[in-house]
């Protein structure tokens, strides 16, 4: 390769940031995990039982803090579900507050007489796991932390969905599984069916050679070993399991290798260029390079500093450079820059180069474009909202007012007749041996008005001597029909009780009524009362049962503006999963240009569907084939635009357009347009078309949320 050959390479080249020591071995402290577990136990008459629950108690190490609120932030919430015909929620993830606690249930369950069903449905299992992490999520509970679900059993058999078809849909949204085997043999069906329901290398049996603890320990510790968004974990061989303590992070720009090394010690914690101690390391950080950038590659810098003509890896500040151990490798020259060129053999070798060049350089960030997230500033909540708060003696009210007005950012707007139309109305009703309505939504106008209300029923005690949810519910169905305008601000019941009594009606078919119509309710239980909160989980709308906690104000914010996230014609438009992104598909093919013209004339702010990782690929293509008719839509046009050979995603009318990032795919051609084609294969790929063509398509839009207000006209 010539002077000028190498100039050309460079200026394409890349620069890696490493976040830890080289070949740093993942920690194995099980003392400091700090997940969120879901035991997931089949408790049916076939089940084989035996060491169960003597293993879950000695996986945990006896200083690990279980539960939440240690001033080390290092614990682990252990929630528990058991299966057979049905699934339970025996406790959920605020119920253990230490280690004792746990184990005191876990040896009360094993006390329990098995089920007598002999149908042990692992999906409902899987299921109800999966439910309370994705609750957890939603409130914004702990979603720093990795979750695990660990499965117990000895049967495979399911009731609606395969269990592998469900465990790889919960393992693609970043949950990891383990499972344990426990019955006889090791070459039976379930064994085998098992390994397809975990993750690679966390499926196990009871009779292993290897003690089952030590192979859970080993689980939970690599599960806690993870990077954050953005960051790629080594791992080696490329995609065997065996993951390593280090995250390298790629961002695309350009940098002299000076600014580039200071970019890296800046940009994180221990962040420093990246190392190569071996030929399985620069692979891998090729691989990434070439497949997290939005640029071909063909050389990037390594971390390699000369220093009095000696060679050295860079390392995190505060720490001595490491010596090149001549079993890495060897460079040439004694002074200058090293990068890393890949040949036209295919090869790719450490090269001396200029420090003076200014060159490309990755840094730990997350991927640079993703799906509208929905707003969540508590100022601008939109909701018409109906508090019905239990007042009888038996109501544990502990906190309730001062967690409802906390709920509302300090310059919410409540009552209406403001400039902007983003403002909430709060009806309140309280109710014992029967229902009173407090405030109807033409009573409160400001927050400071609603604040005084809620400390004058605070200081009001209690009243009469039942406490029938009932009348509660009864009165604020009377308040919503009553109150049928604001056609576009989405409706809320927001109930305080402890407990789950009735005289006329039951509370849950009160409820179902309610949600039939686009009522979204909230239950919080104030008591501890296990029945009552199973009670009120059905009364509540999916994933809206809450216990209080000293986190209520913050989950039932997140709640609040989840809610008010939504697309305005839910008929018509899809919500994509919960990012502020509503999906619409108008069951008509055209051109590129037809199609381009008819989402951007739908009245609001559209644009052609984009596509910016696997995941919403798969969710646009799900989303187009559920057609009542059943026919089936093999090839569409997603929002792919070729302008001067560049590709850029299509945006709404007045908003540039999006640049294709690498991370998303990329295209074989630098013109035309594109569509989703499923091949014979079942594989669904971009692939370049002529924009004459007539196809279906999708449009998007941005969702109503708090900065996002839409007018129901």
């Amino acid at each position: 390769m010539n002077l000028f050959q190498l100039i050309l390479l460079v200026h394409v080249a890349f620069v890696a940031c490493t976040s830890s020591t080289a070949y740093r071995k993942c920690g194995t402290d099980i003392n400091n995990l700090w997940l969120d577990i879901v035991l997931v136990i089949d408790n049916t008459r076939i089940m084989q039982m035996d060491g169960v629950y003597d293993t879950i108690q000695a996986m945990f190490g006896q200083s690990v803090r279980i539960g939440a609120g240690h001033p080390d932030p290092r614990s682990t919430r252990v929630a528990i579900v058991t299966y057979n015909e049905v699934a339970k929620v025996e406790a959920g993830f605020d119920e253990f507050k230490s280690l004792t606690a746990l184990n005191q249930e876990l040896e009360k369950l094993n006390a329990t007489q098995k089920s007598d069903s002999f149908d042990a449905f692992m999906d409902l299992g899987l299921s109800a796991a999966n439910n309370l992490i994705t609750a957890a999520n939603r409130a914004n509970d702990r979603k720093q932390y990795k979750k695990l679900i660990v499965l117990f059993t000895s049967n495979y058999s399911f009731k609606n969905q395969r269990p592998d078809v469900l465990a790889l849909s919960i393992r693609q949204s970043g949950i990891d599984i383990s499972t344990v085997y426990t019955g006889a043999g090791t070459s039976g069906n379930t064994a085998f069916q098992l390994k397809f329901v975990g993750n690679y290398n966390m499926n196990f049996h009871m009779q292993d050679a290897a003690p089952i603890v030590q192979e859970l320990q080993g689980a939970t510790a690599m599960a806690n070993c993870f990077c954050r968004d953005g960051w790629s974990q080594y791992e080696w061989p490329i995609n065997s399991g065996n993951l390593f303590g280090i995250c390298v992070g790629n961002l695309n720009k350009n940098e002299y290798q000076m600014n580039a090394q200071k970019s890296c010690h800046t940009a994180a914690k221990n962040g420093y260029l990246v190392s190569e101690f071996d030929v399985n390391k620069r692979s891998f950080n090729y691989d990434v390079i070439t497949n997290k950038g939005a640029k071909t590659v063909a050389s990037y810098y390594n971390g390699l500093i000369s220093q009095n003509g000696s060679w050295y890896w860079d390392q995190p500040d505060g720490k001595p450079l490491l010596p090149l151990d001549p079993s890495s490798g060897s460079v040439s020259a004694k002074s200058g820059c090293v990068a890393d060129v890949k040949y036209s053999d295919g090869s790719i070798a450490w090269t001396p180069i200029s420090c003076g060049n200014r060159l490309p350089y990755l840094l730990p960030l997350s991927q640079s474009v993703s799906d509208r997230q929905c707003g969540n500033d508590t100022n601008f909540i939109w909701l018409d909202i109906i508090l019905v708060i239990d007042n009888s003696p038996t109501m544990i009210s502990d906190n309730v007012y001062e967690s409802i007005s906390s709920i509302f950012g300090p310059n919410s707007q409540i009552g209406t007749g403001y400039t902007d139309p983003r403002s909430s109305r709060v009806a309140i009703v309280t109710y014992n041996n029967y229902a009173t309505t407090v405030a109807d939504f033409r009573t409160i106008k400001s927050l400071k008005q609603l604040k005084t209300q809620l400390t004058a029923l605070d200081q009001a005690g209690n009243s009469g001597n039942q406490s029938y949810l009932d009348q509660g519910l009864i009165s604020a169905q009377s308040i919503l029909t009553k109150f049928d305008d604001r056609e576009n601000y989405k409706k809320v019941v927001l109930i305080f009780t402890s407990s789950f009594d009735f005289i006329d009606s039951r509370p849950d078919r009160l409820a179902e009524t309610m949600k039939s119509n686009g009522v979204t309710v909230i239950t919080v239980n104030t008591g501890k009362d296990k029945t009552v909160e199973k009670q009120l989980e059905g009364v509540a709308s999916a994933g809206f049962a809450f216990k209080m906690s000293t986190n209520t104000t913050e989950t039932l914010q997140n709640a609040l503006t989840t809610i008010n996230c939504h697309c305005l014609d839910y008929w018509t438009w899809t919500q994509y999963k919960h990012f502020g992104v509503c999906m619409l598909n108008p069951g008509v093919k055209g051109t590129h240009q037809a199609a381009h013209k008819y989402c951007r004339a739908l009245g609001i702010p559209g644009n052609l569907a984009t596509e910016f990782n696997e995941e919403k690929r798969k969710f646009n293509y799900k989303f187009l084939n559920n057609n009542i008719d059943g026919t089936t839509v093999s090839s569409y046009y997603n929002g792919l635009t070729s302008e001067n050979g560049t590709w850029y995603w299509d945006q709404p009318k007045g908003k540039p357009m999006i640049p294709l990032d690498r991370s998303s795919g990329s295209i074989s051609t630098t013109s035309g347009c594109v569509a989703d084609i499923k091949y014979s294969d079942g594989s669904i790929s971009w692939t370049p078309i002529s924009c004459s063509n007539s196809f279906n398509f999708l449009c998007e839009a941005v969702a109503c949320d708090t900065d996002n207000y839409c007018d129901s006209s």
